[in-house]
């Protein structure tokens, strides 16, 4: 595909539509070539002439008219050239005033190919003005682990108009289902596609059939038959000409839902830890016990293994030598594109769970945090939900929140995260602020019937079967939680919460105790030459004391959250 296909993939054309009864003459074109088309600039004004009669008489009634232009799913437009002139008489009816050029983006550039594609263009839906009881329907009965908010196109191919059989369009993926069929696939996984003929039914009946074929990365087949009532082979194979022309400009993404923290790379992982260690050590040049015993926490949450912790301990240990411009790059260079905008709002929430550990006042008041967000291109107002949103889950934790306001804050939380572009889910890809993993995050919420409300039914998936709740909780008992069950079941809620937050400090208390013996054992070999080392014995015996001292922190908080769960235990029974 050369530059000319891409233009005009990217050309629009601008019409107007003029009413019978009158002759219309062009009067004035007030756009230059080049000029934006914004919502209310005046594009073309006619002169409108009607003859009136009066008796034997007959006058001409001449006014001016103008039409302004109304933005629609394309997004920003450019005029490139008018189609008219000046003095033109135009007949009424739907006339082309001019062509215009879009953005070069990955929905405006497979646009017209797939709205040439569908069977009924009534039934194609394009973002933002995708009707959302549609979206939810579409996403729950085929498309589960996509966000939402990243869906591109969707085409709703029932009677109904419920959207449970279509297609949609991310710019990761295709999603297709039908009454017979059910495809998927991501775009960066195909190799190479063809359409070829292949028998459908059996010895004298089987007739030749277009079937698109799917070449995948890994060297597997996928296969889209001919006759799925949306969309054809060819249909489908004209858009995927135009994606593998738009996937060699970084316009595909690797995912279109969210990838919780803990399924992240370990380089990820690494700079993720390492910038909010730099964050706790940058203001006041020193990292407390509170700030340690939640970094340790956050690890256990995001399951750091051994070589990871190793490596966050070294950074602990030498946090003056962190480069937090470097780290960010590092961390988005390894982050799966289409996952970095999400990811950016996890981080900046960790660095407020650890400021609110440690200190007072808002977290905008805090110097690094506001380094931090400005390198993540995270603004004030984004800060303030986020902190936010980080409160009302301290509440809801120790219980200062019915299940009924929990849904109704939800509910308005999620208002505001759109008002302010920060993905809710993205406040708990690394889990809560209260120590909850993002799979009980997710099944928690989705108790209350707020997984779909907050876009989080697709951040973690396959939680309905074996809930994340520790030991000692059985699977039936967590089934009778998510599944809502009677008044006593729901009461349970923050108990289950409770065992959940105790077992991941339980092992955060494990990792640390385990981090203390290792400075144990490596005290012991240095005291074999205590002169030569003797600066490295003195470094090593301030950070075993930190780390004790934030062990001693995290079982403290244990010990409070198994009286918190001793009383909630005590108040269902009663």
């Amino acid at each position: 595909m050369d530059q000319a296909d891409i233009d005009e993939l990217l050309t629009r054309e601008y019409r107007v539509a003029l009413q019978p009864g009158a002759r219309y003459v062009v009067a004035e074109l007030p756009l230059a070539e080049g000029a934006p088309l914004e919502k209310g600039s005046t594009t073309v004004k006619f002169e409108v002439i009607r003859e009136r009669k009066n008796g034997s008489q007959t006058t001409e009634e001449i006014v001016r008219q103008a039409h302004t232009f109304e933005s629609g799913t394309e997004g920003v437009m450019t005029l490139q050239r008018y189609r008219l002139d000046i003095g033109q008489d135009v007949p009424p009816g739907d006339v082309l005033v001019a062509e215009c050029r879009v953005a070069h983006t990955f929905a405006n550039l497979i646009e017209l190919i797939v709205r040439a594609a569908v069977k009924t263009l009534s039934d194609l839906h394009m973002a933002p003005a995708i009707p959302e009881k549609k979206l939810k329907n579409a996403i729950d009965a085929y498309a589960k682990t996509v966000d939402a908010e990243r869906v591109l196109f969707l085409y709703d191919d029932t009677v109904f108009g419920s959207a449970k059989e279509g297609f949609l369009i991310t710019d990761s993926g295709f999603y297709y289902k039908s009454i017979l069929n059910e495809l998927s696939f991501r775009f960066n996984d195909v190799a190479s596609h063809r359409i070829e003929d292949r028998k459908v039914g059996s010895g004298d009946k089987a007739v030749p059939t277009p079937h698109l074929v799917l070449q995948l990365q890994d060297g597997t087949e996928k296969v889209f038959v001919e006759g799925w009532p949306a969309l054809s082979a060819a249909g489908l194979g004209a858009v995927l000409a135009v994606i593998e022309t738009v996937r060699a400009d970084g316009l595909t993404k690797d995912v279109d839902g969210y990838v919780i923290v803990e399924d992240m790379p370990a380089p990820v992982k690494l700079a993720y830890m390492n910038s909010l260690v730099w964050m706790t050590y940058h203001d006041d040049g020193e990292i407390d016990e509170r700030e340690l015993s939640e970094l340790q926490v956050l690890m256990t949450q995001v399951r750091c293994d051994v070589e990871l912790r190793q490596a966050v301990r070294g950074s602990i240990g030498e946090p003056q030598d962190l480069d937090l411009e470097a780290l960010i790059r590092d961390m988005q260079d390894h982050t799966p594109s289409g996952s970095e905008r999400a990811l950016a709002g996890s981080l900046i929430k960790d660095a407020v769970r650890l400021h609110r550990a440690a200190s007072q006042g808002p977290a905008l008041e805090r110097a690094s945090i506001r380094t931090l967000a400005t390198l993540l291109e995270i603004d004030d107002a984004q800060i303030a939900f986020i902190e936010e949103a980080c409160i009302q889950d301290e509440k809801i934790l120790a219980g200062e929140i019915s299940d009924d306001q929990i849904k109704t804050i939800a509910k308005e939380m999620a208002s505001k995260a759109s008002a302010v572009g920060v993905p809710v889910a993205a406040v708990y890809l690394s889990g809560s602020v209260t120590g909850l993993s993002a799979a009980g995050v997710t099944s928690g919420l989705s108790a209350l019937g707020l997984g779909g409300v907050l876009g989080l039914s697709s951040m973690v998936t396959g939680i309905g079967v074996a809930i994340v709740l520790g030991v000692g909780v059985g699977v039936y008992k967590g089934m009778q939680w998510l599944m809502g069950g009677a008044e006593r079941d729901k009461a349970s809620r923050r108990e289950l919460m409770l065992q959940e937050v105790l077992r991941i400090h339980q092992k955060a208390i494990a990792n640390l105790a385990e981090d203390i013996s290792h400075f144990g054992k490596t005290l012991v070999a240095l005291t074999g030459d205590v002169e030569r080392n003797r600066r490295l014995i003195a470094k090593l015996s301030r950070e075993m004391t930190m780390f004790a001292s934030a062990l001693a922190q995290l079982r403290l908080r244990e010990s409070g959250f198994e009286l918190d769960l001793e009383s909630e235990t005590q108040k269902r029974a009663a």
